[in-house]
């Protein structure tokens, strides 16, 4: 039993070393969204990754952003994302990428044309632009950072406020 525990405690801190000197970094994030169309907030929940370019100064990062908002119908957003950090807890990004929306199944109709279908009833594909600002602090080998994101979806204007937590892998 103490060489289980003590090889367990091995692998944790071997771990938390190794994860300490990658540049490798996922996070899953939860909030609130207020979507400016319909004037109300959502929650909404993702993940995003960053590879971090630690001989560039300030520090430079790429990666991936993707959420689902939970409105009536589900919303999913996915974005590639360049990261800047001007200093160590400070982290910038900029994020374009594609919204996507299914408004749900068109009644069986024949009488319906197929563009009223696609208008009515079809799911959409949008063009969308993320920037925004989170500060992360550390907790052992967490990261808790509060964050804002701004989401420009065409004529659309969305304001997410929220939390997310990270893990260097």
């Amino acid at each position: 039993m103490k060489k289980i525990i003590t090889f367990l405690i091995f692998m944790f801190i071997s771990s938390s070393i190794y994860a300490q000197r990658t540049n490798h970094e996922v996070g899953l994030f939860f909030g609130a969204k207020y979507i400016e169309v319909v004037d109300q907030v959502k929650p909404s929940l993702g993940l995003n990754y960053e590879y971090k370019f630690s001989n560039s100064k300030p520090m430079l990062g790429v990666g991936m952003i993707s959420d689902i908002t939970l409105n009536d119908n589900i919303e999913l957003n996915g974005s590639l994302a360049l990261y800047i950090h001007p200093t160590n807890s400070l982290r910038l990004f900029i994020a374009p990428g594609v919204y996507y929306v299914n408004y749900g199944i068109a009644p069986n109709d024949p009488t319906i044309t197929y563009v009223e279908l696609q208008k009515e009833w079809g799911s959409q594909i949008r063009l969308l632009m993320q920037v925004g600002a989170q500060y992360d602090f550390k907790i052992n080998m967490f990261y808790l950072s509060p964050f804002v994101k701004f989401e420009k979806i065409e004529d659309n204007f969305r304001f997410f406020l929220g939390v997310g937590a990270s893990y260097k892998i």
